[in-house]
């Protein structure tokens, strides 16, 4: 059975963290931006073609001591499905190694 794994189209967006903990993402060739908390953020950067769902929980769990995972779990899906329907990011049905842009 394949893995699902979610990346981002890097070489299409543009993050820039601020001061206060949010980032402005941007889509380069649409000009499409959305501002995102610190923790959505972090969910979107593991998104890098070779975490899949149980991968980018257990990353989250090892940071945020006292969350369970089925919050942490549901705050990812959460978080990739609506990063998805705006075009943020894609599911893989084949993990890939990481190459960074």
């Amino acid at each position: 059975m394949k893995n699902l794994c979610y990346c981002i189209p890097r070489q299409t967006l543009r993050i820039r963290k601020e001061d206060n903990g949010l980032a402005i993402v941007s889509k380069i060739d649409t000009g499409q931006v959305i501002v995102l908390n610190k923790t959505a953020v972090e969910i979107l950067e593991l998104c890098d073609g070779t975490k899949d769902l149980e991968d980018i929980a257990a990353q989250l769990l090892n940071k945020y001591k006292g969350v369970t995972k089925e919050e942490i779990t549901s705050s990812i899906i959460a978080s990739i499905n609506q990063l998805e329907q705006m075009g943020f990011v894609v599911r893989e049905t084949n993990c890939k190694t990481r190459v960074d842009i």
